[in-house]
């Protein structure tokens, strides 16, 4: 069997470096699941119960990521 090799260029690496960061501190993702949430609802849905709700869970998991990142923060500093 043979191994597939896949060609190596600084973009491709940033980006997985960049996703890496994301997925190895809970924080990051739930700061990125809250700007995801916030960008469906208030961007793409605009009107409804659906759009406030989305834009509320989106906000509130925004603030607890930023919570969470700056009292890591604290504690460690």
């Amino acid at each position: 069997m043979g191994t597939a090799q896949r060609e190596s260029n600084g973009s491709t690496g940033r980006i997985l470096t960049a996703f890496d960061a994301f997925r190895s501190t809970p924080s990051n993702f739930i700061l990125a699941l809250g700007l995801v949430l916030f960008v469906v609802g208030a961007l793409v849905l605009r009107v409804g119960v659906w759009a406030a709700i989305l834009g509320v869970w989106g906000c509130a998991l925004i603030l607890l990521g930023v919570g969470i990142r700056t009292t890591v923060w604290l504690i460690r500093r």
